[in-house]
């Protein structure tokens, strides 16, 4: 009768546990999303206890209670590393990324982009560069540029007699703007306005921003291949209904 009990309760146990997980699998919500992002100023930020930024306040308040979803940021990461862990599912779902034909090939995309990016080069006050409303590709031949490692740019800006200096430490944009503030760089390049807007207020950096004759960049939300459709789909549902919301809160940063 002992050994009819133990083997009963062990399948009682047994079934219980099968049950649980096939309830984790069916119902998308029943663990944390996982976001993982490269700095993007005030989009995106470390503040040493996690990200936080206008992007992150988005996710919050319109995505999260939308999708059904509980969020759990990761630690900034640079952009190869984002992508590693996009494809072996460390990391669910990127809120925004530039999409390549080579990254179709490591991760999926949104169906619709609802963000666009307006380049701009920043610029010390006095450079030469700053003279003009708005540059031309071609104005940045024979000038050392800064912008960060593993991050696509423009064609249109991938000319060889532009002198790229490309940087892969996380903090990246204050990097390459206090070296522009330096004369170390000609100018930085930045895919928007808002990032060094706000850290030349945040940090007293006088700097000229100009915008760049390029075409607009579309920016998409990012899922890993792992990630259950189910999930992405409930994402993607919230974004096409709450993606305007966002600037309401990129406003607040910069205020």
């Amino acid at each position: 009768m002992k050994a009819f009990t133990r083997r009963h309760s062990f399948g009682l146990g047994l079934g219980l546990s099968c049950a649980l997980a096939g309830a984790a699998h069916s119902n998308p919500a029943a663990r944390p999303l996982r976001i993982g992002s490269f700095g993007v100023t005030p989009y995106v930020m470390d503040a040493g206890r996690g990200p936080i930024g206008a992007l992150v306040d988005y996710f919050a308040k319109e995505v999260a209670p939308h999708a059904g979803l509980a969020l759990q940021w990761q630690s900034l990461m640079t952009v190869p590393r984002l992508l590693r862990e996009l494809q072996e599912g460390g990391v669910d779902c990127c809120p925004m990324l530039t999409a390549t034909p080579e990254r179709f090939t490591q991760v999926r995309f949104a169906a619709q982009s609802h963000w666009r990016f307006e380049s701009v080069l920043a610029l010390r006050p006095d450079h030469p560069l700053a003279d003009k409303a708005r540059l031309q590709p071609e104005d940045l031949d024979r000038h050392r540029i800064g912008w960060i490692q593993g991050s696509p740019l423009p064609p249109e800006l991938e000319r060889p007699r532009i002198q790229w200096d490309l940087t892969s430490v996380l903090v990246w944009e204050r990097s390459i703007l206090t070296r522009v503030a330096r004369g170390q760089l000609d100018g930085g390049y930045f895919s928007n306005p808002a990032t060094p807007a706000w850290h030349a207020r945040a940090e007293g950096l006088e700097l000229a921003l100009r915008p760049l004759d390029v075409p607009i960049r579309a920016l998409y939300t990012a899922f890993s291949p792992r990630l259950d459709p189910a999930v992405q789909a409930r994402i993607e549902a919230a974004n096409a209904s709450h993606a305007a919301r966002l600037e309401t809160y990129l406003k607040r940063w910069l205020a």
